[in-house]
């Protein structure tokens, strides 16, 4: 008589789920880069905020990410300048 196989299924499974999230953490990062995200020290975020120079910004409790207005030089595909997306640790001032 045979043991039963839950257990080496059950390896399996766990596996699987491994491998599925990593593939979630590599995808989203992927995307994250190919977004074009610019990382600024905190003094630069606050020299662009005085130019004038950032559409919108998203507060959290660590960091600020946002968007640069678009610029008059760059064109994409569409004809319109592409996003340029910008991320920098928050500091408290």
């Amino acid at each position: 008589m045979q043991p039963p196989q839950a257990p080496q299924r059950s390896r399996l499974g766990i596996f699987y789920l491994l491998v599925l999230v990593w593939l979630v953490v590599l995808g989203r990062d992927l995307l994250e880069y190919n977004r074009g995200v610019d990382e600024l020290a905190y003094s630069d975020f606050l020299s662009a905020v005085l130019d004038g120079r950032v559409a919108e910004a998203t507060l959290s409790s660590s960091r600020i990410e946002g968007r640069f207005k678009p610029t008059a030089g760059a064109k994409g595909p569409s004809g319109k300048s592409p996003p340029k997306y910008f991320s920098t640790v928050r500091v408290e001032d």
